[in-house]
């Protein structure tokens, strides 16, 4: 399923590391099988049956906006798609990587900071 050639995942995988540190970037294999699938029905039949519909290269879990906006900027500058998963609970499969490329775990941001009340 990836899109992107291994060697040049090796570039955006050593970038996001350097920009959010080690532990925050997913590259084994066990871990990333956890976003195979969400709630959608057939992602959870096709892994199920050893044919999953989708699995990322590289999973990302940033603790602050800036972080996001890097993880954002390293895909674009490497042309790797980036899937949000903020906690795997959709029911129509759009939180699968389905290209490969990047899942961005949104679940480290857990905390209000402001609310606009205005807009």
């Amino acid at each position: 399923m990836t899109i992107t050639p291994r060697g040049e995942l090796a570039g955006v995988e050593a970038s996001l590391s350097s920009a959010l540190g080690a532990g925050a970037v997913i590259t084994a294999q066990a871990e990333l099988d956890a976003y195979k699938a969400d709630t959608y029905w057939p992602a959870l039949a096709a892994k199920a049956a050893g044919e999953p519909m989708a699995r990322p290269d590289v999973v990302v879990r940033p603790r602050t906006e800036e972080e996001v906006a890097a993880v954002l900027e390293i895909a674009s500058e490497h042309g790797v798609p980036v899937v949000p998963w903020g906690g795997g609970s959709g029911t129509q499969g759009g939180a699968l990587a389905v290209h490969g490329g990047v899942v961005i775990d949104l679940r480290s941001l857990d905390r209000v900071i402001e609310v606009d009340e205005i807009r």
